[in-house]
Formats: C-alpha cells, structure tokens, sequence
C-alpha cells in the first residue's frame, strides 16, 4: 500500500510539473488568464487585437505579469496579435500629467517572457513614474522578444516629473 501511494504522490507532482497552454481570443480577460497561469504555463493569444484597460492604480498597468508564463501571439507574427491600451489619456496643465498612466504590461519575473506581439497605447508619464509606457521590465527582469512596440505617450515635462533614474523608454523600459 505504501508503495502505491508513494507512486501516486509522484505520479500527481509528474503530471503538474508538465506546463499547461492556454489558449485566449480576443476579447477575453487577458489579466485573468494571467492571474490562472501557473509558473511555466504558455498563453497563446489568438490572431485579432485585445482591447485592454489600464487602471490608474497602483501597478498602472492593464497587465501585470509576476509569474515565470510565456505570453506568445500565436501565429509568431506580431503584427498578427495586437494588445492595446484603451483607457485615459495624458493630459497637462502647468507642465505636468494631470491625469495619471495607463501601461500595458508590467513584467515582475525574470522568466516572464512576451512573444510575437504588437504592444500599443500605453502612456507613461509624471511624478515617479517615466518609463515604459507599453512595456515596462521592473527590476525583476523579463524578456520581450520578437514584439512590434509603437504609438506610446511619454509625457515627463519638468525636471520634477523625473524619478531618480530619469526618464526614458517611453515604448519599453
């Protein structure tokens, strides 16, 4: 009986340690087949544009990716798979952002990867916050490859509008 349940055991850890795929249409809730992934897990994003949303929070952005996923358009085309932010805009009075940002990914993990995607809309800007306005890479590292990044808004008027590091990337950073 032991043995039997000493080969379950290890038969349970085999068959999650395979990684899982998921596939997503446009359309879908792309942070929420984020949040289901596991470490190791691929999201395949079918051809067509995801109109996402980035909040005014926090992590500023409509995707946070903390996980070790690979997140791929699925033809390897990335004019293929389009993900788009569509909230807010940046607007000034006075030389600074009035309005807050709105990224589209915010990669937190090392072996986060995005593939084969076009990544647009995002805006970045003001207080603290002057980098990556489609794709920003925290300190944790990521790996974007193979993507087409275009249309980001950086908006970093005055020197206060600057973090310690200074400003720069406005498409990725």
């Amino acid at each position: 009986m032991k043995k039997l349940l000493i080969g379950f055991v290890m038969l349970a850890g085999v068959l999650r340690a395979s990684a899982a795929v998921i596939n997503v249409s446009p359309g879908a809730d792309l942070q929420a087949a984020v949040d289901g992934a596991k470490d190791g897990d691929t999201i395949v994003l079918s051809k067509g544009t995801y109109e996402v949303q980035a909040q005014n929070n926090k992590d500023s952005a409509a995707i946070v990716v903390t996980k070790a996923i690979t997140i791929i358009g699925e033809t390897g085309d990335p004019a293929d798979v389009i993900v788009r932010n569509t909230a807010g805009g940046v607007k000034t009075t006075s030389g600074s952002n009035t309005e807050g940002f709105y990224r589209v990914f915010l990669i937190k993990n090392a072996s986060a990867v995005l593939s084969g995607l076009a990544v647009e809309g995002g805006k970045a800007g003001g207080a603290n916050d002057a980098t990556g306005a489609n794709i920003r890479i925290a300190s944790a590292g990521g790996t974007v490859t193979n993507c087409i990044i275009r249309n980001a808004i950086m908006n970093a008027l005055g020197p206060n509008d600057y973090p310690k590091g200074g400003a720069g990337g406005a498409g990725i950073a």
